[in-house]
């Protein structure tokens, strides 16, 4: 968050987990409120409290409508095809949507575009090493693969990655919330 407080902000791939938990409480209207207007476990929504401004893109055309009816700016587009806001950011984040990606360049070219100069790109991941991971590859020969993804990405991957596309990482570390860990690269 401490990249995020006070600047302009992409959030790729915003919607993130906002659907499944929609639909976790599709039956209790205020729970769906509370997670729509105060959510402390959904990234766009902690992003657009603490950013001067927020901006989020996904491909999902549904849930780009929910969130303008509560009040976020938002943008329906696919991070894997050029697209253009006309804007530029301090940071734009990726959380939990590199490893669903075939397109690389593509959405690197998107970030590039859309960032100032100076400006930071952070890359939030699974750890593919996690302990619930290591004990899947005890129990057989094939690590469990997060649904849909079509690559993990440990920390030596990540750097590669944002090297390749002439980019300089800044940061890298393991975040050990909820049990859950995420690597980052900025």
């Amino acid at each position: 968050m401490r990249y995020a407080y006070k600047k302009k902000v992409l959030d790729l791939g915003c919607l993130g987990s906002l659907l499944g938990i929609l639909e976790n409480c599709r039956n209790d209207i205020l729970a769906r409120r509370k997670v729509a207007y105060n959510s402390i476990i959904w990234l766009h929504g902690i992003l657009a409290k603490f950013s001067s401004y927020c901006v989020g893109v996904d491909i999902n055309k549904r849930g780009i409508e929910l969130m303008r009816k509560h009040g976020y700016t938002c943008y329906i587009a696919d991070i894997e095809k050029p697209f253009d806001l006309k804007m530029k950011f301090d940071i734009a984040i990726a959380s939990k949507v590199i490893y669903y990606l075939s397109g690389l360049k593509t959405f690197m070219d998107n970030v590039k575009r859309h960032l100032k100069p100076h400006g930071a790109l952070v890359i939030a991941v699974e750890n593919p090493f996690f302990l619930k991971r290591v004990l899947e590859a005890v129990k057989g020969p094939e690590i469990k693969y997060i649904s849909g993804s079509l690559a993990l990405y440990d920390l030596r991957r990540l750097i590669n990655l944002v090297e390749r596309f002439n980019l300089k990482p800044i940061e890298c570390y393991y975040s050990y919330f909820l049990l859950k860990p995420k690597k980052s690269c900025i």
